[in-house]
């Protein structure tokens, strides 16, 4: 992401010197070994120099650039998708040996600066804006690439996606800004504000001492003074994904601990990461004059000592360490040498995200199919599978079935659910769960969303709420309502085997429980209201048109008289 920091201020100088042509390549799709993944860009910019242009940023390790700087054009179509395999052959072709053997496809894309469709100008304004992700989508047809589509959201982005005359596109999430909030303001604040700079972090420094924030005026954070007694209100509305505490004060990190404490039981709030400068011993006394409940609300965030074991000495050895565990822990990585890693290097994100719809049961207390029972027009698994579909990041449904396999998953298969049949059903609930994360671990998925058939609260909303919990680095995610919590939840792929391992008397709820200290808690409005019996789907009515809706079963006759 720095990089397209340093394109858009780079857009920005070239467009106060009445600069009128510009061109942009990114990278949308590879295959096999390569240097940069989809998303990458260089700016080309023609100037004085011997080869006649400058760049900035890269879509490959420096093999394909040159080639693209010769494809640039004033005239003709506006965007072309050029495909490179730098397979032996393609090394041969451009001489250079670099043995990738991956394959690219590149947009070059003419901008013609201030005009509607210049992409950089909406670029430079979503930076700006410093709000939410911003989306993409690009055509990976060659015959008719265009200029890709600025979406407000990913839903939309993802509608756009599907509403092209293109047979293939490419949805491009550029992530916001990574926010790093530091307490404290002595030498060592000095070499972690500029390695986070370096990489295009947005950094704020908050302290009680003005003339030490004044010391760090140019490096480009934001400086804000706040007296010890206030740290603990400031720590509070700290809106950042990551939070160092290293004010070398006692009182004062117990200020910013207890603010931070506040904020993260409200459970809303973005901190991932809360690093603690200092020893194991220092680590303690601070916690020591913390509550409980303010530990707890610390636990599955905080890092005392904060950093990675890299060894070295000094201020800038340590930030590097403490930027380091950072870095890993906002990307969900374990900091291991990537010689180690068995899979490819950039496989976590790639990885599917798989929603299951729980639908194994008989539904002794309601009487019949509950998963085929409707209300207001539709059927409870309908309901699931739609509110599943719906929901951006999930591309694998899957209904687990059991009692009835037949009717039910004929049911689920018509509304474009995949079918896993649990052949123990009569074991109960878990047994589906097991067999859930049985499929998800087969599949390589990074994660298990799984839902109930018989919540008709269940939203999209909802559960896109959890899936940005889990980006945001929760391994598992928790409903919450009624004071407790449930089902649906999210687990991580490295639950899954806890999950199989599951007794037949234990639930996902108690897996929830288990881990408290990783969970992430997204509140559920009704989601204490079930379909158990026929009643509950009578008394459930969310938006009190008509009455409560009166139960059907689709299925054979006689397949409503064995319920």
């Amino acid at each position: 992401m720095t990089e397209l920091y340093d394109i858009v201020d780079r857009y920005r100088a070239e467009r106060e010197k009445g600069t009128r042509v510009l061109h942009l390549a990114t990278l949308l799709a590879t295959e096999g070994s390569t240097y940069r993944r989809p998303g990458a860009r260089t700016l080309f910019v023609t100037d004085d120099s011997p080869r006649g242009y400058a760049t900035i940023g890269l879509v490959s390790g420096g093999c394909v650039e040159g080639d693209l700087a010769l494809r640039r054009t004033n005239e003709g179509p506006r965007a072309e998708l050029h495909a490179y395999d730098l397979d032996a052959d393609g090394d041969v072709l451009f001489g250079l040996g670099l043995g990738c053997k991956g394959k690219l496809w590149i947009c070059l894309e003419r901008i013609e600066v201030g005009s509607p469709d210049d992409i950089l100008a909406q670029m430079e304004g979503w930076l700006a804006r410093a709000g939410g992700p911003g989306f993409l989508v690009h055509s990976l047809d060659m015959e008719s690439q265009g200029t890709p589509s600025w979406a407000p959201s990913l839903e939309e982005a993802l509608v756009g996606a599907r509403a092209t005359t293109a047979r293939r596109a490419f949805v491009e999430v550029l992530a916001a800004r990574t926010r790093l909030a530091l307490f404290g303001a002595g030498p060592d604040v000095v070499p972690q504000i500029e390695i986070a700079r370096t990489l295009g972090w947005h950094v704020a420094a908050t302290d009680h001492r003005p003339a030490l924030l004044a010391q760090l005026a140019d490096l480009g954070a934001e400086t804000r003074v706040c007296p010890i007694a206030s740290l603990a209100k400031a720590a509070d509305v700290a809106a950042a994904e990551a939070v160092v505490v290293m004010t070398h004060q006692l009182e004062a990190d117990v200020e910013v601990l207890r603010g931070l404490a506040a904020q993260l039981a409200r459970g809303s709030s973005i901190v991932r990461y809360v690093g603690l400068l200092g020893p194991s011993r220092r680590r303690d006394d601070a916690l020591a004059s913390l509550t409980s409940d303010e530990r707890d609300a610390l636990a599955g965030v905080l890092h005392g000592p904060c950093g990675l074991d890299l060894g070295g000495d000094g201020p800038a050895a340590v930030a590097l360490a403490v930027t380091a565990e950072i870095q890993a822990t906002l990307h969900r990585r374990s900091g291991v040498a990537l010689r180690t890693k068995r899979t490819a290097i950039h496989d976590d994100h790639e990885r599917p995200l798989l929603a299951v719809v729980l639908a194994g049961g008989e539904s002794r207390r309601f009487g019949g199919p509950k998963a085929l029972a409707e209300l207001g027009g539709k059927t409870l698994l309908a309901h699931a599978v739609d509110e599943l579909r719906a929901t951006a990041g999930v591309t694998d449904v899957v209904a687990v079935v059991g009692a009835r396999a037949d009717t039910v998953g004929r049911a689920a298969s018509d509304l474009g659910a995949r079918i896993v049949v649990n052949e123990e059903w009569e074991r109960g609930m878990t047994s589906s769960l097991r067999v859930a994360a049985r499929e998800a671990h087969e599949r390589g998925a990074r994660g298990l969303l799984v839902v109930a058939v018989d919540q008709p609260s269940l939203t999209s909303a909802h559960l896109a709420s959890m899936i940005a919990a889990f980006d945001r680095g929760h391994s598992i995610v928790g409903s919450y309502y009624d004071d407790t919590l449930g089902i649906p939840a999210l687990f991580g792929a490295a639950h899954l085997d806890e999950i199989m391992t599951l007794a037949d008397d234990e639930r996902g709820k108690d897996l929830l429980a288990r881990h408290h200290e990783s969970l992430a808690r997204v509140p559920l409005a009704r989601g204490g209201l079930d379909v158990d019996t026929r009643a509950d789907l009578l008394a459930y009515d969310p938006v009190r048109e008509g009455g409560g809706a009166r139960p059907s079963f689709i299925g054979k006759p006689n397949e409503r008289r064995k319920a």
